[in-house]
């Protein structure tokens, strides 16, 4: 077989292309799957399908339908935890989510730090600072409670965003 595609095609039994000789490019852009194990089996194919023609773009979109098929068959509270990974940094295929959540956490922080020390901006730069330096947030003594607190939650974010942006990259472009 040469190429296959099944674009906004509705699928509504399971599929088996494992033994499909499928020597080209399978598509399933904009398919509806009835079956979660089928849209798993379907686009793990496709997605080794595009790595074997080169594109690399095609391949990260059929991985990221496959790995949300995968969360959809888990259970509560497993599914429900699972979205932070899909929706937070798109399985690392999508970085710009894992950029937009880190920028909304320093202007959150910064909001944060200005509102505890009522220094609006000297204290909104230093919280948005503090999101991208782990650690920088409680290096220094600050004269009320809630301000040493917010400092704490932004090393564990920043040090966790760090962690997923290397994360991402290195699945993006070191294979």
């Amino acid at each position: 077989m040469g190429d296959v595609s099944f674009v906004r095609a509705k699928i509504k039994g399971l599929t088996a292309f494992r033994m499909a000789d499928i020597t080209g490019a399978l598509t399933f852009t904009g398919a509806e799957f009835t079956h979660m194990k089928a849209q798993e089996e379907a686009c793990r194919r496709a997605k080794q399908t595009w790595e074997t023609l080169g594109d690399r773009k095609i391949a990260d979109d059929h991985f990221y339908r496959e790995m949300e098929a995968k969360r959809k068959q888990k259970n509560d509270p497993q599914k429900t935890l699972e979205c932070i990974i899909q929706y937070g940094v798109g399985y690392g295929v999508h970085y710009e989510w894992l950029l937009a959540w880190w920028v909304a956490a320093a202007v959150v922080m910064g909001l944060a730090f200005s509102i505890a020390n009522s220094s609006a901006l000297q204290n909104f730069i230093f919280g948005f600072a503090a999101a991208f330096v782990p650690g920088y947030g409680i290096s220094l003594h600050f004269q009320s409670i809630v301000s040493e607190w917010i400092g704490c939650i932004g090393a564990i974010f920043s040090t966790f965003f760090w962690a997923a942006f290397i994360l991402v990259f290195a699945r993006k472009y070191m294979r």
